[in-house]
């Protein structure tokens, strides 16, 4: 009777241990890149969100993040994911257009006017865009906005002609917008993050793209002392986790992880522009001299730019339903607006 009762407690142990092995683990530690700089308000952002997963999964969960880029850019962020050095990585629009190239559409230079635009498109196709991450074996738990990219120049951009005649800098061993630029006429010079600074005081480059945020943090604006009204692109992005990770979690966790995520996508979109307000407050203080368009012949020119950018990019760059889509979405909620 005795070995009997061993005999099941064998059995038992030999059950438990099987549905242990058989049911997703219940701690999980992610591994999280970003190029943001640590103490920024997405640097914050994700530590509230990490709080968030280790309090509500009773510390079965935890984040670790790798910020300022010291995990290298996007693109060794993006193969480390891949090959499971990392779980996880807050993206670019065009960091995440390397895994899914629907994100492509946020990068187009002159295609989305203002805020509210943005917000509208975003809100329509983010279902959409989360579906083509996860077949591409990633699941996106919350959308970034890092601001909207803006001209800065050494000289004042008063008139169209201004901008197409000045040196404009592109990202070190260009890029395809560089090479769009220079079908207009329009000059570029290649060169590193770095040597941004001291490209604008020597004069090798007369105008940069950047967000106020970071035109005010890096102090380029001094250099680069006018910005010109018009915007070129917000800045949008997001943070995914690969799902060899996520099938880790326990549903449950999953839930409340995505729920904290949901909260994070709302502070960025809701505080980002804010604080994007504040610092084009604080360069005007110290001097930035804000440029508009001169009138209706020059808004032709700059709609021509756009529409050339656009052309470019739906011939080799983002998959063309996505493409049309926007592009009917943006023309339907103008036509509403108007």
């Amino acid at each position: 009777m005795t070995s009997f009762f061993k005999h099941v407690r064998t059995l038992r142990l030999g059950l438990l241990l099987a549905l242990a092995l058989a049911s997703p683990l219940r701690a999980q530690k992610i591994k999280l890149a970003t190029l943001v700089p640590s103490g920024s308000i997405w640097d914050r952002t994700l530590k509230e969100m990490g709080d968030e997963w280790r309090s509500d999964s009773g510390g079965k969960i935890s984040m670790r993040i790798y910020a300022g880029g010291v995990a290298g850019d996007e693109t060794d962020m993006a193969r480390k994911l891949k090959i499971g050095q990392l779980q996880g990585g807050l993206f670019t629009a065009s960091g995440l257009g390397q895994i899914e190239p629907a994100f492509r559409i946020f990068e187009i230079p002159l295609l989305f006017k203002d805020e509210d635009e943005v917000t509208f498109v975003v809100n329509a196709i983010r279902e959409d865009f989360e579906k083509r991450l996860d077949k591409q074996g990633y699941v996106l738990v919350h959308w970034g906005h890092a601001g909207w990219m803006r001209i800065f120049s050494t000289k004042p951009i008063r008139k169209y002609r201004d901008f197409i005649e000045m040196k404009q800098f592109v990202w070190g061993g260009g890029t395809r917008v560089g090479g769009w630029y220079e079908e207009k006429g329009i000059r570029t010079v290649p060169l590193s993050t770095p040597d941004i600074l001291t490209g604008l005081q020597t004069g090798l480059v007369d105008v940069i793209p950047s967000t106020p945020l970071a035109a005010l943090s890096l102090q380029w604006f001094r250099a680069a002392p006018y910005m010109f009204e018009r915007r070129l692109a917000p800045l949008i992005g997001g943070t995914i986790i690969s799902k060899r990770a996520w099938k880790k979690i326990a549903p449950e966790h999953q839930e409340k992880m995505l729920a904290a995520g949901e909260r994070a996508t709302t502070k960025l979109f809701d505080e980002v522009p804010r604080s994007e307000a504040d610092a084009l407050s604080e360069m005007v203080k110290r001097g930035l001299e804000i440029t508009m368009i001169a009138g209706p012949d020059d808004e032709r020119k700059w709609d021509e730019l756009g529409n050339h950018f656009r052309t470019r990019m739906r011939e080799d760059s983002i998959p063309r339903d996505i493409f049309d889509r926007v592009i009917g979405l943006l023309l339907d909620y103008r036509k509403k607006k108007e």
